[in-house]
């Protein structure tokens, strides 16, 4: 997948962040950070499988976590969870559905902000669990808003 930015260097990317988020703010809209733990090293699209990201936790945290910890101190409003299997975060659950990644994100980065959810039909979810379900962990993990397709078979599953 690559970087989603303008600069592979997370510390050139996180001096841009402020201005990023200072300038949504100025325009009275809404900012989020996405997708935390980290999309940029991951070589397929969650949009239809669950990537695996064989890094370590200090290179996350060293490497990934810089410019979410930027969007944080310049008042980012939400964080958005991604699609993403880390081992070195959480070896039995993908980041989205841990209460790992919340907690980390919560206590080594410091965000104090609504955890928002990717898209919870995307097929690095639905492959394994249905959206329903998926949707439940990520509210009983810590998560507090799921985000879905407008598809009305999920939400009358729901």
């Amino acid at each position: 997948m690559g970087c989603g930015c303008d600069a592979t260097d997370p510390a050139a990317v996180a001096t841009s962040i402020g201005a990023v988020v200072e300038g949504i703010h100025g325009a009275h809209m809404l900012s989020a950070a996405k997708h935390f733990p980290g999309h940029g090293a991951t070589s397929v699209s969650s949009e239809n499988q669950l990537p695996r990201i064989d890094e370590s936790l200090a290179t996350l945290q060293a490497r990934d976590w810089t410019p979410f910890r930027a969007a944080v101190a310049h008042g980012t409003d939400f964080v958005l969870l991604g699609h993403l299997y880390y081992p070195a975060l959480d070896a039995t659950h993908s980041a989205d559905l841990s209460p790992v990644t919340i907690d980390k994100l919560r206590s080594d980065v410091g965000f104090k902000g609504a955890i928002i959810s990717d898209d919870m039909e995307m097929g690095a979810i639905t492959a394994t669990t249905p959206a329903p379900e998926a949707a439940v962990e990520f509210l009983v993990n810590g998560g507090e808003l799921v985000m879905t397709e407008q598809r009305p078979r999920m939400q009358s599953r729901a």
